[in-house]
């Protein structure tokens, strides 16, 4: 597997996504607009290889789960 880096936005928002956080909920958290949200979730998925929020959450329990 390739090494992939996030920046720290990316980290926060991947943190709450993990939580089960919906966008809106981390714009709310974070204080950013939730477009600015959905590029950082949109930046994250290119970097990964994976298609949106399902995609997502199932990288991260692979990531967590081996």
């Amino acid at each position: 597997m390739t090494a992939v880096s996030f920046n720290n936005a990316e980290v926060r928002v991947l943190g709450l996504v993990e939580k089960g956080y919906t966008s809106s909920e981390i714009s709310d958290k974070l204080g950013n607009s939730k477009r600015t949200i959905q590029t950082h979730k949109q930046n994250i998925c290119h970097k990964l290889g994976v298609k949106g929020r399902l995609g997502l959450q199932k990288w991260l329990w692979e990531v967590k789960n081996g």
